[in-house]
């Protein structure tokens, strides 16, 4: 004649996604004016930009930080970079 009742939550966690845009103008206009990959549900994040002769100039482990194109107080010039 007992009765019992029991409750649990089960969580799950969201999809992993990412999005890295492949271009950037840090020029102060207010747009695309810093590189930031957007991403949800990582667990863990570090990101690094890297110049042509392999220099990393950039690093982060904060989802919410971009790269604003300078390295050591100067805008570095138009080109392709590297991001890890």
């Amino acid at each position: 004649g007992c009765t019992d009742t029991s409750f649990f939550s089960i969580s799950k966690s969201p999809e992993f996604l990412i999005f890295i845009p492949n271009a950037f103008s840090p020029n102060s206009d207010g747009n695309n004016d810093i590189f930031k990959p957007v991403c949800v549900g990582a667990f863990s994040y570090t990101m690094q930009i890297f110049n042509r002769w392999g220099e990393q100039i950039f690093e982060s482990q904060n989802v919410d930080a971009g790269w604003d194109g300078q390295y050591k107080s100067a805008q570095q010039q138009q080109g392709i970079y590297v991001y890890l």
